[in-house]
């Protein structure tokens, strides 16, 4: 590759290229599920062969002399000289993950080039078991002609349309937007990897229609605060005209504040598609016939978001097709389908957004997650539980049922560290699953992590804000008949289920002032379901709702599990956000049983 290569084109290169290669993937797996329609080799043709033409534009030859060599076999399977069998599928697909890591590190690295030799030589083993083709007729002297001359045209062509991609791509490089945004650092599910090194900044692509959207919008906002600066200059603030502008500043700055936010938003199309190339290579390697389906692929979530779940939502695919789907044989057996079925789904609400794993597999047995939880020492025999909390167990640190260890699971990497990173995210997972049946894992996330929904509390004369997505719900203590437990703790019975009821600023780093609001006209606590149960937490008072901006906790404070950052809040003075989540595991860590109910 040439040194003088253009840090911008090169930028919007690898991206096309990111874009051509998804869509690569997409045909390899309909070309698996649904054969070798003409639509999906033509696309996946035009995929390899706009990588190729912009590669060599660019001035990545061996980027664009690798992809040449698999169009090679695109082509053949085109023209019906080989069929696309499971090697084939498998050879497209292994190439399509060596051009994706290949352009992602040309990002830091732009001498980087991988060793692609084996893939080279079984693409030319492939295109070795061409079948035999009608015999045809000897070529005249003039149809030699011909074919050469076309030949020389298809040359011609590809030259042409190579300096046009390098034209277009020029142009794209100078006109398409993209925003620097500031990385973070990724959690990654087995701590014995060592984590990547964070990149300075990255770009988003955003549509040139909503950064449009967002200047007009700022433009109406400097408008409304040109009159109210005049009416402040004139002295007629109390006028129609300026009140009329204060209303529509406040519609445009909350206006604002959504379309800011949306230029981070991606669909899940892209996340569902990753986690179907991981069931399809566990799938293979165990020699399971499953089906992918998606729901809700237009649902958006944060960029960040999307980065931060996927590596949870792949131990939970891989999990699922190890432990939760049965072998061809045991389905037959079991009156079912061959073939299992995943669903991978997505449903979004005012402020949150599900994702929902469903296999129909074997389901989760409670009889056997609760004889591994009291042999690990998890619970003790007489614990008292319901199915759901014995389910929830998996969740617990050490817990996993696996009977023997394989590359996909049973390496200690359990569901503790799905819940971590998912809490880490002010989200909450559930699980439902029938015997039989099959499974559901469902992950509760928030759109964005920059703004959110919060409830502001007072507890012992300070301020905090609370995600609403994180509460359970919310009762008034008094009148309510609470008995006393042990030294210091109380429980009560709510609609049938006995909660633990706890005084929240016990288990806040502040002050210990805990002026006990027993005696007074309502006592609100905080209602918060955790692996291991159900606490109440006491407050002093519910000062309001309001939309917070979230912004992380400074290094010095960083260690305080208790809170998951930091804010304004509505009168201007600053908040600490509670991670109700961690406060509720630091309560049953702290309680001399492992479950209280």
């Amino acid at each position: 590759m040439s040194n003088e290569i253009d840090l911008e084109l090169l930028t919007c290169f690898i991206d096309e290229t990111v874009d051509s290669l998804i869509l690569w993937e997409r045909c390899c797996f309909d070309l698996e599920s649904k054969g070798a329609s003409p639509e999906t080799l033509n696309a996946l043709f035009r995929a390899a062969h706009n990588i190729k033409g912009a590669s060599r534009a660019v001035g990545m030859l061996g980027y664009g002399e690798f992809v040449h060599k698999v169009e090679d076999v695109i082509q053949a399977l085109q023209k019906g000289h080989i069929r696309p069998d499971a090697e084939i599928v498998t050879f497209l697909l292994q190439a399509q993950a060596t051009l994706l890591d290949w352009a992602e590190k040309l990002r830091d690295n732009q001498e980087y080039s991988p060793e692609t030799q084996e893939l080279v030589s079984r693409s030319l083993k492939l295109l070795g078991k061409r079948e035999s083709l009608p015999e045809q007729r000897p070529a005249s002297p003039k149809s030699v002609e011909t074919e050469s001359e076309t030949i020389s045209s298809a040359e011609e062509l590809d030259k042409l349309i190579a300096e046009m991609q390098l034209q277009m791509v020029a142009e794209e490089a100078k006109t398409i937007p993209t925003i620097a945004t500031k990385s973070e650092p990724q959690p990654k599910l087995i701590a014995t990897e060592e984590a990547p090194t964070p990149k300075s900044d990255e770009t988003i692509r955003v549509a040139a229609s909503k950064l449009d959207d967002l200047i007009q919008s700022i433009g109406e906002l400097s408008i409304h605060q040109a009159i109210v600066s005049e009416a402040q200059r004139t002295g007629t603030m109390d006028s129609k005209i300026c009140a009329n502008a204060l209303s529509l500043s406040q519609k445009i700055s909350k206006e604002l504040h959504n379309k800011a936010l949306s230029l981070r938003m991606q669909p899940v199309q892209g996340l569902f598609q990753r986690l179907e190339r991981v069931i399809r290579d566990v799938a293979r390697s165990q020699s399971k016939a499953i089906k992918v389906a998606h729901i809700g692929t237009e649902v958006e979530l944060d960029k960040t978001v999307i980065e931060r779940i996927t590596d949870p939502l792949i131990h939970v695919v891989r999990n699922a097709v190890d432990h939760g789907v049965e072998s061809e044989e045991q389905r037959k057996v079991s009156g079912k389908d061959a073939s299992s079925t995943l669903t991978l789904s997505a449903q979004q609400d005012a402020t949150d957004v599900c994702i929902t794993v469903s296999d129909d597999g074997r389901g989760i047995d409670p009889d056997k997650v609760r004889r591994k939880a009291i042999e690990k020492g998890l619970i003790t025999p007489d614990a008292n539980l319901s199915k759901e909390e014995i389910i929830n167990l998996i969740f617990l640190p050490g817990f996993s049922t696996a009977e023997k260890v394989t590359d996909i699971s049973g390496r200690g990497v359990g569901m503790d560290v799905v819940m971590k990173a998912v809490q880490a995210l002010q989200g909450s997972i559930q699980v439902s699953s029938e015997l039989g049946k099959g499974s559901s894992f469902t992950m509760r996330l928030p759109m964005s992590l920059s703004i959110v929904d919060a409830l502001v509390v007072r507890v012992d004369e300070i301020k905090y804000a609370v995600a609403m997505h994180e509460l359970t719900e919310i009762i008034d203590l008094s009148g309510m008949h609470i008995e006393p437990t042990g030294q210091d703790g109380q429980m009560l019975d709510l609609r049938g289920q006995i909660i633990p009821v706890a005084r929240l600023g016990k288990f806040l780093s502040q002050p210990k002032i805990f002026k006990s609001s027993f005696n007074k006209a309502g006592r609100p606590a905080l209602l918060i379901k955790e692996t291991r149960g159900t606490v109440a937490f006491e407050i002093d008072r519910i000062m309001g709702q309001q939309q917070i901006v979230v912004r992380p906790l400074s290094e010095k404070l960083s260690g305080l599990d208790e809170f998951s950052g930091c804010t304004i809040l509505g009168d201007g003075e600053p908040g600490m956000i509670l991670s109700l989540n961690n406060l509720a595991r630091s309560y049953f860590n702290s309680t001399s049983q492992e479950l209280r109910r």
